[in-house]
């Protein structure tokens, strides 16, 4: 049976911070919450599951996809998450789209897994 993708995050996220290139690296949840008296904006659509930054300062954006996601069209990114990502990758972070361990391990080798470039 596949993982979810709720099980794949812990898994990758607790091995991110035991990664040596990896200083520090957390969930970011994105859109709005209900609170009292209306909503609380979170991180901005489009931002990445787990961002960080790693070892020299470069900052890290990782969107975590399901296995039957990531084999989909662009991952199953929407536009918000694919614009972000690349913009990450255009400004140097490490960034990619990540379903196991093995996908941490090449997008903090500059192999920007999964990343979809727009047209």
């Amino acid at each position: 049976m596949s993982k979810s993708e709720s099980e794949i995050q812990k898994e990758i996220l607790k091995y991110c911070k035991n990664h040596p290139k990896i200083s520090w690296i957390d969930r970011a949840n994105s859109g709005k919450v209900k609170v009292r008296g209306g909503f609380m904006q979170l991180h901005e659509n489009g931002t990445p599951d787990l961002i960080g930054y790693a070892t020299g300062g470069i900052m890290i954006g990782i969107e975590i996809k399901d296995e039957a996601n990531f084999l989909k069209k662009n991952h199953g990114l929407r536009k918000e998450q694919i614009s972000r990502l690349y913009h990450m990758y255009e400004s140097g972070c490490y960034s990619g789209v990540a379903s196991c361990i093995e996908h941490v391990d090449l997008i903090m080798n500059w192999e920007h897994v999964g990343l979809v470039f727009p047209d």
